[in-house]
């Protein structure tokens, strides 16, 4: 049997394999390129995400948490929130409203008190920067009364470029 000499078919193999793998590389870099070019902002999951952390906190199977009318609760001790987060000027912000037959029996607010009114606005005017709010509502009974419980919970984080970590 001859052998024959068959180098013609590898070179032509070796054209292919180049071409897939400049082909696998451009997808990498762009994929990756797109990835770091989107800007991320997500207000509204962080005030989603706080306003029902804070009423599942405050409302416990229908019931009202009985240390949540007492005059020394401590919303952070309590709802397990970080109290640092919610100093003056923040980017976070949370308002408790407790009603007993609409009647305002008692009120908490932490935070940047300016996201409420950026709240208000962003909710008539489409803009991409400004807070975002959400607002929970629930029932709970406490002694055998009724109460109406409001949360909102607001963030103002400014939506950045993904970075390397």
């Amino acid at each position: 049997m001859k052998k024959m000499n068959k180098k013609a078919g590898e070179k032509l193999l070796s054209i292919w394999w180049v071409f897939v793998l400049v082909v696998i590389g451009v997808g990498i870099v762009s994929g990756v390129a797109i990835y770091h070019s989107k800007d991320i902002n997500i207000n509204g999951v962080e005030a989603e995400v706080m306003a029902g952390k804070i009423i599942d906190c405050i409302i416990d199977n229908g019931y009202l948490n009985p240390n949540v009318l007492n005059e020394n609760f401590d919303i952070f001790q309590e709802c397990n929130l970080g109290k640092n987060m919610f100093g003056n000027g923040s980017d976070f912000y949370f308002s408790v409203f407790i009603f007993d037959n609409e009647e305002l029996l008692k009120k908490i607010s932490f935070g940047g008190l300016s996201i409420e009114k950026e709240c208000e606005v962003s909710n008539a005017v489409t803009a991409q920067y400004f807070a975002k709010c959400s607002r929970k509502d629930g029932f709970a009974i406490f002694n055998d009364k009724n109460f109406k419980i409001i949360v909102i919970g607001g963030s103002r984080q400014t939506g950045k470029k993904v970075s390397g970590i």
